[in-house]
């Protein structure tokens, strides 16, 4: 009972979060860069005890000019995510940016003390390709560290 509250906390916090950062910002190049990601959960098991972690099983990224409304492009990211993975919302994290650049990156989370490992994706943005690539490394370093290799798994850049 008590995970799936702090499980709920943590859902709510990403939210609220993410709610806040696209709210803080007015593009300064009239694009923005909406990036979701679809989570399924994943079982891992140790001897007769199985617990669930979220592993991405994939991501959508597009681009909004000005003139279109974020939450229809937010929400139609949402709607591929979950026709495609079939995930409900709260297994979907969305990002965005008004950098001209993001990158998404591909690894793998080994579970300590459950044996298993699970599928995540870092979504880096900047103004080029190097920089969103070097912001997404860095996040895949922050949460496995700098040994777990990566895969660059696609650019996604605003129209010039």
């Amino acid at each position: 009972m008590k995970r799936n509250s702090i499980k709920e906390l943590i859902s709510l916090f990403l939210l609220v979060s993410t709610l806040a950062s696209i709210t803080a910002f007015k593009t300064k190049n009239n694009c923005l860069i909406v990036v979701g990601i679809a989570s399924k959960d994943f079982k891992c098991k140790k001897g007769d005890d199985a617990v669930s972690f979220p592993s991405h099983a994939g991501y959508q990224a597009l681009y909004q000019n000005n003139d279109d409304n974020y939450y229809n492009t937010a929400n139609y990211v949402k709607a591929l995510l979950r026709e495609k993975y079939n995930v409900p919302d709260k297994n979907i994290i969305m990002y965005s940016s008004d950098k001209a650049t993001c990158v998404v990156i591909s690894y793998h989370q080994e579970i300590k003390d459950w044996q298993c490992t699970v599928a995540k994706c870092a979504i880096g943005f900047g103004e080029n390709k190097d920089e969103a690539l070097t912001n997404a490394i860095a996040q895949k370093n922050e949460a496995v560290g700098t040994k777990v290799p990566y895969l660059e798994m696609n650019t996604f850049s605003c129209p010039e």
